[in-house]
């Protein structure tokens, strides 16, 4: 999430120094941070589908629990960008482009495909990937049923290999970069590579062949990163990162958190997943990450970075400060929007139990939050 919001504080910055193309070209790295995302969430909610497979209200649990936790803040933004937004404060294109015709994607959480449809961001650019996680929550669950914990496992490794096939395919077929990124089929790897994860979890032995074959994966994955970094990535998407680049990506943050799962609780992949600074950010991510874009806005029509003085000829100390104070205003509102709105939803849980089925304990189920 923080590399993400990264990638989206950098976009307007100026480039007139070295240092300055720089800090845009790592920002703009940012963008894998939804990457990481969707692995963290396949794994997380097929870990909660797995536990609570065979369980009484199985669908009806989930589908509840899911609604309340993500639906409030996602329709309250949806009605501020729409309905209040252009009156308050005109002129922000993100709302203006998606205006007329195209709201009904967002309503109905099909943006993503607009996006592709389109070759543009149609409007609201961050809820892609919202729109990609409702998908996977909507027919992801009817799999973990039909599949069991250990059919998951080939179910996901054929998944994963027809979503890199399918952006090969696309690709050949002249289908464009934002395409690729954005579409459903194009971006199912992390999300199977998570859920593939969350199976071998359940099986112990499975997992210690997965924590052997991390290294390895994560060797391989860097190898072909650098190549890629080597070859110009940090310059911009192309087919090639697209097709290849984001499978590495992708194993590299899979391999991360079985290592997480496997190693000592001392090790730095556990001690990076539970550091508490993270585990904060963490629990307030989805507001955070739903809100940055409106407080962006807002900051950036009464900031200049000219404001701080250059260093060496860049105005870059100006635009760090503004990434810190938009940063900053975006944790507190989304700290207002879970206090004042999003938990009181949460006491509708009450009537759906999310049951554990073979004395598996069941558990809090994460929101959803990263993109662009």
């Amino acid at each position: 999430m923080l590399a993400v919001m990264i990638r989206h504080f950098v976009q307007e910055m100026s480039l007139d120094t070295a240092a300055d193309r720089m800090v845009f070209a790592l920002g703009r790295l940012g963008s894998n941070g939804v990457d990481m995302f969707f692995v963290l969430s396949g794994f997380l909610i097929t870990r909660i589908l797995i536990r609570a497979r065979g369980s009484e209200a199985y669908f009806r649990s989930f589908y509840l629990r899911r609604t309340v936790r993500i639906f409030p803040l996602y329709y309250l933004a949806l009605v501020i960008a729409f309905f209040i937004w252009p009156a308050v404060a005109p002129g922000w294109w993100l709302v203006t482009n998606s205006s007329g015709d195209h709201q009904a994607w967002y309503w109905l959480y099909g943006c993503n495909w607009l996006f592709a449809l389109k070759n543009d961001y149609v409007g609201l650019a961050h809820f892609w990937s919202l729109a990609i996680e409702e998908q996977f929550y909507l027919l992801w669950p009817l799999g973990v049923l039909a599949l069991g914990a250990k059919r998951i496992v080939p179910f996901a490794v054929a998944v994963i290999g027809l979503s890199v096939a399918a952006r090969w395919i696309a690709t050949t077929m002249g289908a464009s970069v934002l395409a690729l990124y954005v579409a459903t089929p194009t971006r199912l790897d992390g999300l199977m590579l998570g859920a593939l994860v969350a199976a071998w979890e359940s099986k112990d032995p499975a997992l210690d062949r997965a924590r052997k074959l991390a290294g390895p994966a994560a060797g391989a994955a860097l190898v072909v990163l650098a190549a890629l970094l080597s070859s110009g990535w940090g310059a911009g998407r192309t087919a090639a990162l697209m097709v290849v680049g984001t499978l590495a990506v992708n194993v590299l943050f899979a391999a991360l958190l079985v290592a997480a799962l496997t190693g000592a609780a001392r090790g730095w992949p556990a001690r990076l997943f539970s550091f508490r600074p993270f585990v904060f950010l963490g629990a307030y991510s989805y507001g955070i990450y739903v809100v940055h874009p409106f407080v962006q806005d807002v900051l950036a029509r009464h900031w200049q970075d000219a404001w701080l003085p250059r260093v060496a000829g860049s105005l870059l100390p100006g635009r760090l400060v503004f990434m810190l104070l938009c940063g900053t205003v975006s944790v507190l509102v989304a700290l207002a929007s879970w206090h004042g709105w999003e938990k009181h939803w949460l006491k509708l849980k009450r009537y759906a139990p999310m049951g554990a089925s073979r004395g598996a304990k069941a558990e809090r189920e994460p929101a959803c939050a990263p993109s662009t």
